[in-house]
């Protein structure tokens, strides 16, 4: 029985279980996430994960963490394939199940763009808690505190960065934003 696989928009067939990214552009990659919307679409207005992947990139760039900024830069790169699986749907799935999925993912994408996606996670998981608390508090309707989600100890994210989150936009705007930055970075 074949493997359940995905087919992205130029039409290259991605198997789920055994992902293979050779040959897959970063176009793809930046055309999917612009148009995934961030927290299943419930959030206020427009908000890719392109967008959320863009900030936290641009943050550890401007701080002159380049390989940092390529990890944030693709660190959901796998949600292009598998769409964004937010916490309440990965609880209700069985988080190990979920988890070795994305890994699989992650190395697919580790190995197309050489870029480590596990080695030293904690710098990568904090910008991405810290962002998670801001688009919460600009996108979302209640209190995060609420969700479980906290005030990080320090700010990673420069205000004007910050600004980024909003609900206006396109996923036009977002892909072409995203593309250019991986493009910088030397990701292609």
């Amino acid at each position: 029985m074949k493997n359940p696989y995905a087919t992205t928009y130029c039409g290259k067939d991605i198997d789920l279980m055994k992902p293979d990214y050779i040959g897959l552009s970063l176009d793809t990659i930046a055309t999917h996430l612009a148009k995934l919307p961030r927290y299943s679409g419930a959030n206020d207005g427009w908000y890719s994960v392109a967008r959320h992947s863009l900030i936290g990139a641009k943050a550890f760039h401007r701080r002159g963490a380049v390989e940092r900024a390529k990890q944030f830069m693709l660190h959901d790169a796998h949600e292009a394939i598998i769409g964004e699986i937010t916490t309440p749907v990965a609880n209700a799935l069985g988080k190990r199940r979920v988890a070795i999925l994305k890994l699989a993912h992650d190395e697919a994408v580790e190995k197309r763009w050489n870029v480590d996606l596990r080695f030293n996670v904690k710098p990568i998981k904090e910008m991405d808690a810290e962002l998670l608390y801001r688009e919460w508090g600009r996108l979302m309707p209640g209190d995060p505190s609420k969700h479980g989600i906290e005030m990080p100890d320090t700010t990673r994210i420069p205000e004007d960065l910050q600004m980024m989150i909003h609900g206006r936009g396109t996923w036009q705007n977002d892909f072409i934003a995203y593309i250019n930055f991986a493009n910088f970075l030397g990701l292609t």
